[in-house]
């Protein structure tokens, strides 16, 4: 990707109190290799307290070799479904969100999934003044085989 398109990538991963830290670290890092992940514990409704894991990354090298990684890890199927579903997935602001099942990241394989256990990445597309149709331009471009 050779022009900067993303401000940002975000990912978020919750682990519960019957997860390895190091497993669902390993997921993350499939994601977004190289991210540093940090935990915050949060209120669980039901006791045990769940772990937040997050990473922000910003360095446009770094978003750029991360946008790389997710576009190329991705099946010919989930890529056609993801530039498919560009409209539903990029809201008014310019973020760009996708969901990764755990289990598959964990297996070192990036499946998109819809619900359940999933790991969430948000993309801020870049835009001076933001215009939609240039973030939907940008991310056929990120997602169509090389």
């Amino acid at each position: 990707m050779a022009e900067k398109t993303a401000h940002s990538v975000t990912i978020e991963a919750f682990m519960y109190p019957s997860e390895d830290r190091t497993k669902v670290a390993k997921a993350v890092s499939f994601v977004v290799p190289g991210a540093k992940i940090h935990d915050e514990s949060v209120e669980s409704y039901y006791g045990p307290p769940i772990i937040r894991m997050s990473a922000v990354i910003r360095k446009p090298k770094e978003v750029s070799a991360a946008l790389d990684h997710i576009a190329n890890g991705l099946s010919d199927e989930d890529r056609r479904e993801v530039i498919g579903s560009i409209n539903d997935r990029l809201d008014k602001e310019g973020n760009f969100y996708i969901r990764f099942s755990k289990q598959d990241a964990h297996d070192e394989r990036l499946v998109v999934q819809y619900k359940g256990d999933v790991i969430k990445l948000v993309v801020k597309m870049v835009g001076y003044p933001y215009k939609r149709e240039n973030a939907k331009k940008d991310l056929v471009k990120i997602f169509e085989k090389n």
